[in-house]
């Protein structure tokens, strides 16, 4: 099991904080079970963060998945083998 965290600048003239493609890519990844915060970072900046659970086994499915959609714009992203 690894634990996924993926970091995105937040866009105050946005309703939503995660885009379309973002949104159903966490959702089909984590199996619906996943977690956004807002959060500000050292600098200053805001930044969404989102965090959820993978089997080890979707690991370069996911990987090849995240690197495909050009709609994506995570910046950050960090996993943590459990």
């Amino acid at each position: 099991m690894v634990k996924y965290t993926l970091k995105k600048p937040y866009d105050e003239n946005s309703r939503n904080i995660l885009n379309t493609s973002e949104y159903f890519f966490v959702r089909y990844w984590s199996g619906n079970d996943y977690k956004t915060n807002v959060v500000r970072e050292p600098d200053g900046t805001r930044v969404v963060v989102v965090e959820f659970y993978l089997e080890d086994y979707c690991l370069s499915r996911m990987a090849e998945s995240l690197n495909q959609d050009k709609d994506l714009t995570f910046t950050d992203i960090h996993y943590k083998e459990l």
